[in-house]
């Protein structure tokens, strides 16, 4: 009998400057900042649409077959 590979998942915190308006949002530090951006999940679970700002983590499962692990995720500018 073949024993079954350990599930795999890896970690990834999200860092960074927030900005004025919330902490769910990141700072725009370009030449011109007007704005700030957004990251949220979409991999469909019961966290999808969890916003990730500064502090914020999200685990995914590593595909044994591939070694590569996905982080799904969507980003939108806010003008402020």
């Amino acid at each position: 009998m073949t024993a079954q590979p350990q599930p795999l998942t890896l970690l990834r915190l999200f860092t960074g400057t927030a900005a004025d308006e919330s902490t769910d949002l990141y700072k725009n530090e370009a030449a011109n900042p007007a704005g700030a951006v957004q990251i949220e999940m979409v991999d469909g679970s019961s966290s999808a649409n969890r916003r990730l700002g500064t502090g914020s983590d999200m685990t995914v499962a590593v595909d044994h077959s591939t070694s590569k692990a996905s982080f799904p995720l969507k980003a939108r500018a806010f003008s402020t």
